[in-house]
């Protein structure tokens, strides 16, 4: 033992030694030997292995804080001392926190420093030093000081010697962040928003593209949603988020991962969306799966792996930030259009391609293959610097110029159009609008186009529109200076659409349209033609189905599972009150069919209150915190990031699935227009409910239940057989209910007065259902909306066109919806469209996809003929 010490200290050997001598036994002979204990021995081996941990924790802290370098400097005029641990603190930001710091940090800039000639000298004649505030290349060793001692113009007591100027240096970083990334990858806005829920200084969320954001310190990916406030508040709300901003430990390393990159090029920092932070000296590379130090990072950035990573990226178009700055590493520009590594040239046909390897690309040669779409895609105007109007027209107008002539009177210049007999202005845009307006030239040119600018996510359906969308609009204004000369106007003649956008708009255009191998059902699932197979089974099973919904509404059981919800609650949320919804209380829910609860804990059945994404989480995990201790409830989910937050629970009494929601009385009243509906027009409701038996033999993605109710309220609304929401309001006494800024009905009328004033429907239920697949198998989902406040179509270009200003005097809430300032557009570039009757912001099927909707209107079809073909 003595021979292992010096100087009273173990040497590295000694311990070295016994740590690797402790490991052995570990992994073999204790570890083995410990299986056999009783419990006792058990628990008393755990308790010395839990301090074991905390002392090797410490131990590894010690080291981590005894290999720092720290920072000390003296103030000039208190003499103060001030220690600054690297990597603990802001060396910029601790020196402003001292008094004198301003004074002395002025007096230096504004050289107002008397020096003495010899000082001046010795300065001068010192090449390593600088009199301007100077920033070492290298991290000094050791304990670096510096002086702060100045003196005040006039005053001869206090100069600084030689050996004062050399030392005073800010050793803080001057580099900042480059306002394309601050502004891509670390938006103020988000980022304020995630430092009021973790309170740390610097960014712990990164974005990295529209639908992906990391954060720094847990760490954890967001991909494949939209980031926004909401998801990212909702992370930084999390315990496990929460407890790493807590962590002194975890913060350090997060500051020096920032600091590493601020020392960095531009182009190098947008390389930044790729890296984690490892340790306080490490990083990981998400695209090379790669760890290195930080001294390493620029070769790691420069290397033939890292390239070819980020390159493949890039042909690929994956929808990440920065992808401009990172190529600029390599030497490379994207002033051309490229397409999957392919320049596309004005006139040139392409066929986009995805390449996933190195191998030949094979082609599908099976008969029923599709051919691949050959889209020709070109600028619409091929010369933007030309000084000649005329040869400014896009290319869609070209044969208009046969019919136009400049003329030129003294210092006036107009033209004249041959076709029309008229003059116009010399204006592109007045001569713009002419082309557009004018039947003569619309006849002429016989051809429609569709118009989509990709930077507003708008489409237009007219040319006279087109030319009237705000093209320096905000969403124009904030694109980075680098897209902004890449974004032009583009005509593909394949597809007759205009595209304003870049070199991905056009890729996602040609995605978009590519033609698909023909996948039509040809016959319909063996449930549907069952339930079909005759009238007789039709009028059978919706007796049993209605009866089914009547003895579910008999039971108590919905009032046992709201009763005790309520009193759960009020443990937690003083005299809050719950409010049944949904399919079970309009009566066309079953046995296997959630209950949605809408909890109100205090005011808020209006909307007045609690309604921003933070508060509804809080509510939701209030509400849960407080079900997890009791035995009635299992299978607690808590989804936080759909539109309305909902709490999901199993209530073991009544067997009951619950769905609770904490935001407003809306869904209420949605139910309770439901019901009306029912009880005006019984057979609506033998229809519902077959067309659920029919839907869930087939299956849609992405469309709800009562997206169908409403379609079939919605056609018996067409022909006058039920009234439409605006009908029922009018009727109604007194103002309407306004829930969250939405006009509702309340004093609603007797049923039997409103019933008076609609047709009573003359048919069965099996003739209806033909009617019904008959509407809806040749509607025209690409251009209407359906919309049961109204209770006829609306055409989608109405909501996408002069600010909404077409729409019925019925939606009037919707535009002054769109006057606040977080305001929700009603999604009218959706492939389907069903307008909710009262938040008349929401699209019910927004999420439904193309294919959904071709398979929705093939099944309506095959129905159809199979209930016309004498089975039914």
């Amino acid at each position: 033992m003595e021979d292992s010490r010096v100087n009273n200290t173990l040497s590295v050997e000694y311990v070295e030694s016994k740590l690797e001598d402790f490991l052995s036994d570990l992994n073999s002979n204790i570890r083995i030997s410990m299986l056999s204990f009783n419990q006792a021995d058990k628990e008393r081996m755990k308790y010395l292995f839990v301090k074991l941990k905390i002392s090797v924790k410490d131990t590894l802290r010690e080291l981590q804080v005894h290999n720092r370098e720290n920072y000390e400097f003296l103030c000039g005029l208190c003499d103060k001392k001030i220690f600054i641990e690297l990597g603990n603190a802001n060396v910029w930001d601790s020196l402003q926190t001292h008094e004198h710091f301003e004074q002395l940090y002025v007096d230096f800039l504004t050289a107002r420093l008397q020096l003495d000639s010899e000082s001046d000298m010795a300065m001068a004649s010192d090449s390593n030093t600088d009199s301007s505030i100077e920033q070492p290349e290298k991290e000094p060793s050791g304990n670096a000081s510096g002086t702060l001692s100045t003196s005040v113009q006039g005053s001869s007591s206090s100069r600084l010697d030689k050996a004062d100027v050399n030392n005073f240096r800010f050793n803080f970083p001057l580099e900042k962040n480059h306002s394309e990334i601050k502004n891509k990858i670390y938006p103020s806005n988000l980022m304020t928003y995630v430092r009021s829920y973790d309170r740390v200084q610097d960014f712990t969320i990164q974005r990295a593209g529209p639908m992906r954001a990391s954060c720094l310190i847990c760490p954890c990916e967001m991909n494949g949603i939209r980031v926004s406030k909401f998801i990212l508040a909702n992370h930084a709300m999390g315990q496990k988020h929460m407890k790493a901003a807590s962590n002194p430990e975890v913060l350090k390393i997060l500051q020096n991962f920032h600091l590493s990159w601020l020392k960095e090029e531009t182009n190098i920092q947008a390389h930044q969306v790729f890296f984690r932070p490892k340790t306080f000296n490490h990083l990981t590379c998400l695209l090379c799966h790669n760890s290195l130090e930080g001294k390493d990072l620029k070769a790691h950035i420069k290397g033939d792996k890292h390239k070819k990573n980020v390159l493949d990226l890039v042909e690929k178009n994956n929808p990440n930030y920065l992808a401009n700055l990172q190529i600029e590493v390599y030497g490379i520009t994207q002033e051309k259009v490229q397409l999957n590594g392919k320049e596309a040239r004005p006139g040139r046909r392409f066929i986009p391609t995805r390449r996933k390897s190195t191998k030949p690309l094979e082609l599908d040669t099976r008969e029923d293959s599709p051919e691949p779409e050959v889209h020709n895609i070109i600028k619409a105007v091929n010369d933007m610097s030309s000084v000649d109007l005329l040869k400014l027209l896009p290319n869609r107008m070209k044969n208009d110029l046969q019919f136009l002539e400049m003329v030129i009177k003294g210092k006036q210049s107009s033209i004249n159009c041959r076709l029309c007999d008229c003059t116009i202005p010399e204006d592109l845009r007045a001569l713009m609008a002419h082309l557009a307006a004018s039947i003569l030239h619309i006849q002429q040119r016989n051809q429609k186009y569709t118009y989509f600018c990709e930077i507003c996510n708008v489409r237009i359906n007219s040319e006279q529109s087109w030319i009237q969308h705000d093209f320096g609009g905000p969403r124009h204004k904030s694109m980075a200076e680098s897209r902004k000369l890449r974004v032009t106007e583009y005509e593909c003649t394949t597809c007759n659409a205009v595209i304003f956008g870049d070199e991905l708009s056009l890729t996602r255009h040609v995605a978009g349209t590519r033609k698909r191998g023909k996948k039509e059902a040809k016959r319909l699932p063996v449930g549907v033609m069952a339930l079909f197979k005759s009238k007789q089974a039709i009028l059978s099973e919706a007796d049993r189905l209605v009866a089914e919904t009547e003895e579910l509404v008999a039971l108590n059981s919905m009032r046992e599972c709201c009763a005790d919800l309520e009193r759960s609650l009020n443990e937690v949320f003083e005299q809050c009150k719950v409010y049944p919804f949904g399919s079970r209380i309009s009566g066309i829910g079953n046995k296997d069919s959630d209950l949605d609860v809408f909890v109100d804990v205090g005011d808020m059945y209006l909307g007045l209150q609690l309604q921003d994404p933070p508060d509804q989480v809080q509510l939701i995990r209030r509400a849960a915190k407080a079900f997890r201790n009791m035995k009635v409830y299992t299978e607690l989910v808590q989804i936080t990031t759909a539109r309305t937050p909902i709490l999901r629970l199993y209530h073991k009494p009544t067997e009951i699935a619950c769905d609770l929601s904490f935001r407003h009385g809306l869904s209420v009243e949605n139910t309770k227009f439901l019901r009306l509906c029912l009880e005006l027009q019984p057979v609506v409701k033998q229809c519902i409910l077959l067309l659920k038996r029919w839907v869930g033999f087939i299956g849609f993605e992405k469309v709800i239940t009562y997206a169908f109710a409403l379609m079939a309220i919605f056609y018996l609304q067409t022909n006058h057989y039920l009234p439409s929401v605006a009908t029922v309001r009018k009727m109604s006494k007194g103002e309407p209910l306004v829930i969250g800024g939405w006009k509702t009905i309340s004093n609603c009328p007797p049923v039997g007065e409103i019933r008076g004033c609609v047709k009573t429907y003359p048919d069965t239920v099996d003739v209806l259902l033909k009617e019904f697949f008959a509407y809806y198998g040749k509607f025209d989902f690409n251009n209407y909306v359906v919309c049961p406040l109204v209770g006829y179509t609306v055409q989608k270009s109405k909501f996408m066109e002069d600010n909404g200003r077409q729409l019925p005097a019925e939606m009037e809430p919707y535009l002054q919806q769109l006057e606040n300032a977080e305001y929700e557009l009603f999604r009218a570039n959706a492939f389907m469209c069903i307008q909710d009757p009262f938040d008349l912001s929401h699209n019910l099927t927004k999420a439904a996809q193309r294919g959904t909707v071709q398979k929705f209107q093939t099944m309506c079809a095959l129905t159809l003929k199979f209930l016309e073909g004498g089975n039914a």
